[in-house]
């Protein structure tokens, strides 16, 4: 076994949280594939785990989307994918991933201060979560705590939320994978094969094992572990940030 397999822990992680709170694969497996991979293979070998992981949850629960929700998000998240990965060329992204990660710690405080939903999703605050975790996804790999800074502050939780988020997570995935490979911007890490099938495994256990767990726990606690891996990702890229200056 070669130190290349310990990057299917965080992927098990990775999966679980996400069955179970609907975001938090990218957040936990991101930091680990950058450091055995380089930041630009691990990222993209992330977004092509995310799309397998995105994807399974979409066939799971698809009956629990709210499309009308989604209707708005996903186009909004795209655009901001393509406008980030624009940005993200011209501006410093050291500076960029300080700010994200600043502006999403600001609204998250907020947010766990304030305990209550503040306001009912309006089309306008829809359309603008998705751009934003689009645009934040793009810039430092972090689209999950702007979704959840607007699930707290409508009060949208539960089944229905985790399955929805899915399909935006997949849709954002495959665009970002696809905008990577077509502009030569990177390329998967070569691995083998061995290596190639614990990744599966570890997808499969992750995601099973969410499967599970997620309607065995309180109603209560997928939410707080939804804020909690929010801000450690705000945390992990302002840290980010300022070591890359």
């Amino acid at each position: 076994m070669t130190w290349e397999y310990l990057a299917t822990i965080p992927i098990v992680l990775g999966t679980l949280a996400q069955r179970i709170t609907g975001l938090g694969f990218a957040l936990l497996a991101a930091p680990v594939f950058v450091l055995f991979f380089g930041p630009d293979a691990g990222v993209l070998l992330v977004n092509l785990c995310g799309i397998a992981a995105s994807g399974v949850g979409v066939a799971i629960d698809w009956r629990r989307i709210e499309w009308g929700r989604l209707a708005l998000l996903t186009p909004a998240a795209v655009g901001g994918v393509l406008s980030g990965t624009v940005i993200g060329t011209v501006l410093a992204r050291p500076l960029l991933e300080i700010t994200v990660g600043v502006v999403l710690l600001a609204g998250l405080a907020s947010l766990i201060i304030r305990r209550r939903p503040s306001r009912a999703a309006s089309r306008r605050g829809t359309f603008a979560a998705g751009g934003t975790a689009g645009l934040a996804g793009a810039l430092a790999g972090l689209p999950g705590p702007p979704i959840a800074l607007y699930a707290g502050a409508t009060g949208w939780k539960g089944p229905s939320m985790s399955a929805t988020l899915q399909v935006l997570f997949f849709t954002t995935s495959t665009t970002a994978f696809a905008v990577k490979i077509v502009s030569g911007v990177a390329t998967l890490p070569s691995l083998d094969i061995g290596l190639w099938v614990a990744i599966v495994i570890a997808l499969t256990m992750g995601l099973s094992i969410g499967h599970v767990l997620g309607p065995r726990i309180p109603p209560t606690w997928p939410w707080r572990i939804l804020l909690v891996i929010a801000v450690a990702g705000a945390l992990a890229t302002i840290a980010h940030g300022f070591l890359s200056l």
